[in-house]
C-alpha cells in the first residue's frame, strides 16, 4: 500500500479483473519503471506493450529524460523489443547463489 500511495500505479483491467499493472517512480531527470507484470493467461495480447507505451507517455508528460528499468532476466527480450537497451546489471544473492538482474534504460 505504501508504494501505491507514494508513486504512480496503473492497472489494466478486463471485465473488472486486474490483469496487468506497473508502477512509475518519477524523480527528474529520470524515472524508474517498477513491477510491470501481466498475468500469464493474458500474456501475448498486447497488454504489456500498451502499459509500457503508457509509461513512456507519462514520462514525456512529466518532462522525464530517461526511464530506468531493473528487469527480470526473462523479460529482457520484451524490453529490448520495446527499444530499451541494457546498460548494466545488479548482482544479488538468492538461495546462496549470485544472480544478475539486467539494468536497462530508454529515452521516452
Amino acid at each position: 500500500p505504501d508504494f501505491i500511495t507514494r508513486n504512480e500505479v496503473y492497472v489494466a483491467a478486463l471485465d473488472g479483473e486486474a490483469v496487468a499493472f506497473y508502477g512509475l517512480i518519477p524523480s527528474r531527470p529520470k524515472a524508474i519503471l517498477e513491477h510491470l507484470w501481466v498475468l500469464p493467461a493474458f500474456m501475448g495480447k498486447g497488454l504489456g506493450e500498451g502499459l509500457f507505451a503508457h509509461a513512456l507517455s507519462r514520462c514525456r508528460e512529466l518532462g522525464i529524460a530517461r526511464l530506468e528499468i531493473e528487469s527480470d532476466p526473462h523479460a529482457l527480450g520484451f524490453y529490448a523489443r520495446m527499444g530499451a537497451r541494457q546498460v548494466g546489471e545488479r548482482l544479488y544473492e538468492l538461495d546462496g547463489q549470485t544472480r544478475a538482474l539486467p539494468m536497462l534504460e530508454i529515452e521516452p
